[in-house]
């Protein structure tokens, strides 16, 4: 699962954090509107199917929708605009038909809504957000020989792809969304591409967020480039995870230096910490005090790939 905003601090400026990901006010107020629009378009196709699964996606998205609104109204605040009382109160409205929508789905089973589910989903929103900004901290250059220029141009393909780690769509739907914009007579094939395309940006955002947000705790070192188990043959990647370039170990870097990977790379990272005895001891020695005084826990489930 891609890792939350990093917030540092528990009243940080948004602005503060968006300075860390290189996106402005303005570019990430359009992403949001963006999101937000497309959000808006998905769920009465959805709930058209009367479906359960229709249902319970479009209830998905309602949730993400209200975290979208509730970024705006928390961008619009330290922008020191008046806030927007009608995106407040859509905010919450959205959340609550979310809730009842799946309330109705599992009074037919007999259960309760399971809380972990509510508040997985929340964070999945959340992730969704920190995917977006990491794409743009970490853009992927794309080809002219691939894409339709014009599309390509105007940026099309780009939002289509932030569209989808913003709503939290997995690969296939991502590549679906940018099929026609691919040029027919390209390598592989267009639905080869489309895949390459998602699978690479996903993977890229989530090992961005992942490194934004660990880079924070004090008794991190940085991070080691594991060997995906799917590379069928060796290139940059076996490299990137046997090299010592820093003396820290075989494929570890420091925070900021994690070398660049192929497309349809679906190689992974772990956080290289301090030794337990390190990290006692500077515990003791009052060096994390500042961090801990200012970061708020909550306890996680471990971080999954998100491409399996």
């Amino acid at each position: 699962m891609a890792q939350p905003l990093p917030l540092p601090k528990p009243n940080q400026p948004l602005l503060d954090v968006l300075a860390l990901y290189g996106v402005t006010a303005k570019e990430f107020d359009a992403i949001l509107k963006d999101g937000a629009q497309e959000a808006e378009r998905l769920i009465p196709k959805l709930l058209e199917k009367h479906t359960t699964g229709g249902k319970v996606k479009a209830a998905q998205l309602r949730l993400v929708l209200r975290e979208l609104r509730v970024m705006q109204s928390a961008l619009w605040a330290d922008l020191g605009a008046s806030l927007h009382t009608g995106v407040g109160q859509a905010a919450v409205k959205g959340g609550s038909d979310a809730e009842g929508v799946l309330a109705a789905v599992f009074a037919k089973t007999g259960t309760p809504i399971p809380p972990a589910l509510l508040a997985g989903w929340r964070e999945q929103a959340r992730a969704g957000i920190s995917s977006v900004l990491a794409k743009s901290k970490n853009g992927i250059p794309l080809s002219q020989a691939v894409y339709h220029a014009g599309l390509l141009a105007s940026g099309q393909v780009d939002r289509k792809v932030a569209q989808g780690l913003l709503l939290g769509h997995n690969h296939k739907t991502i590549a679906q969304s940018v099929k026609h914009m691919i040029l027919p007579t390209t390598a592989g094939g267009v639905s080869y591409a489309a895949h390459r395309l998602a699978r690479t940006e996903i993977n890229h955002a989530y090992q961005t967020a992942q490194e934004m947000r660990h880079k924070e705790e004090p008794w991190n070192k940085g991070m080691q480039w594991h060997l995906s188990k799917s590379h069928p043959k060796p290139d940059v990647c076996n490299f990137n995870a046997t090299a010592d370039l820093y003396g820290m170990g075989a494929g570890v870097y420091p925070f900021g230096k994690k070398p660049d990977s192929h497309p349809n790379c679906l190689c992974y990272q772990t956080t290289v910490s301090v030794s337990p005895d390190d990290f006692v001891e500077a515990f003791l020695a009052g060096e994390y005090n500042t961090h801990l005084d200012e970061v708020v826990y909550t306890h996680a489930p471990p971080e999954e790939h998100p491409c399996g």
